[in-house]
């Protein structure tokens, strides 16, 4: 079964906070909250502009009436999202966030496994039925039914494109501890949300047996435009030698499997 795309759109692109070298074929899918109060356009545009000011970024971000592209996983697997995949020795010790505060069955599960570099990082905008705080140990943290099927939409479609196992789908707090989608991970029996989640994308699979097609996708060819005065940088290597400056609007083409990439003076463009 091949899932359709979801409406997604990229009108909303953060290219600030991601790496360009150390990517591998994405493995994992990792879910995470956003840790706010509503769903809606208006709360997805807080969490983008929160993601500019805090250096942390994420592929997807999921609300009830929208999901947005901050990051093509194509094109680009590592944003700063869900911590290093170098070592174990790497849990959340944010006050209140982290392992400290609850370790739950799964927690730290695949820490120096999965990280920055292996997995498409997809933020889900939560609700909350108690709005005057907001403690990731709260137990009235939830997801809108139109936003979990929009997440589960995105997921399915994920795993299909990208040949990743419904297995292979994880929670932040697998990564580092952190309580993070709180509602699936802080206090006994929560991660029986995330398996119902799990469940839910394998069905839209129609794969219960919780694996998808193992081809990755093609590497894409594609264009930039470096516009007048512009200084432009390939990076094959993390060296980023100049290759010249732009004397007028050009137009570039790239091949993303020849590891190239380039710079302007608006940040690292690759498409």
């Amino acid at each position: 079964m091949s899932v359709s795309k979801p409406t997604i759109s990229t009108v909303h692109k953060l290219w600030s906070h991601i790496r360009l070298w150390g990517r591998t074929a994405p493995a994992y899918i990792v879910i995470h909250f956003t840790g706010g109060v509503t769903d809606t356009v208006a709360g997805m545009l807080k969490v983008y502009n929160d993601y500019v000011s805090a250096g942390s970024n994420a592929h997807y971000l999921v609300g009830k009436d929208a999901i947005w592209e901050m990051v093509n996983p194509k094109t680009h697997y590592c944003t700063y999202s869900c911590g290093s995949a170098a070592s174990k020795k790497n849990p959340c010790r944010t006050v209140g966030w982290g392992i400290t505060a609850y370790k739950g069955a799964l927690s730290m599960s695949h820490a120096g496994v999965a990280g920055h570099s292996n997995t498409i990082n997809v933020e889900i905008c939560s609700c909350k039925a108690k709005k005057t705080r907001t403690r990731p140990t709260d137990k009235d943290w939830y997801y809108s039914d139109d936003t979990y099927f929009n997440a589960t939409h995105l997921v399915a479609w994920l795993c299909d494109t990208f040949g990743i196992k419904v297995s292979n789908i994880i929670m932040h707090n697998q990564i580092t501890g952190k309580l993070c989608p709180a509602m699936w991970c802080n206090h006994d029996g929560a991660e029986a949300g995330f398996e119902q989640f799990k469940t839910d994308v394998a069905r839209m699979l129609n794969d219960m047996d919780g694996t998808t097609r193992s081809s990755a996708p093609e590497p894409e060819k594609g264009t930039i435009e470096v516009t007048l005065g512009s200084l432009y940088y390939s990076r094959p290597s993390l060296d980023a030698p100049i290759i010249g400056m732009a004397k007028d609007t050009t137009t570039v083409q790239y091949l993303l499997n020849d590891g190239d990439w380039y710079y302007t003076d608006s940040g690292w463009i690759i498409e």
